[in-house]
């Protein structure tokens, strides 16, 4: 690999996830439901029942971000809040049948895209990429900034 290519890493990872962000907003069409939004619901309708804590530390997201996510699903009828019976200052998202109805619209369509991209490249290949090249980012995130 050459120096430029090392260099341009990140650069074709960004245009890579402006890619993907476009196949994701075509999945979502129509649905009210950002990409993001999408991703974090089906989380919580895969899990049947999590802590907003669990869901951030899975999702990589802050915790913060999440709340915001669970307000709207509660005041939209996608989710509901649940009694967490082992921890009282906690609680447990769950999906509603509105949200279930939402996702059985949506989810066919990400199926098919990946469906697709399993027929035009090797997608546990490249799931294994992803996951070392997270594992790499976390490494050297760092120390990005420690030279500007």
């Amino acid at each position: 690999m050459s120096q430029k290519q090392r260099e341009e890493v990140l650069l074709q990872y960004f245009r890579t996830s402006q890619s993907v962000r476009e196949v994701m907003l075509d999945i979502v069409d129509g649905s009210d439901l950002t990409p993001d939004e999408f991703v974090v619901l089906s989380v919580i309708g895969e899990l049947r029942a999590v802590t907003p804590t669990e869901l951030a530390e899975r999702l990589g997201m802050p915790p913060t971000t999440i709340s915001r996510y669970a307000a709207r699903f509660v005041s939209e009828g996608l989710a509901v809040r649940a009694v967490n019976p082992s921890d009282g200052r906690s609680y447990f998202l769950e999906v509603t049948t509105q949200g279930r109805a939402v996702l059985s619209k949506i989810v066919p369509r990400l199926r098919r895209t990946n469906q697709q991209l399993a027929e035009l490249m090797d997608v546990v290949a490249m799931s294994s990429a992803l996951a070392n090249f997270e594992e790499a980012l976390g490494s050297v995130s760092n120390g990005a900034t420690a030279d500007v």
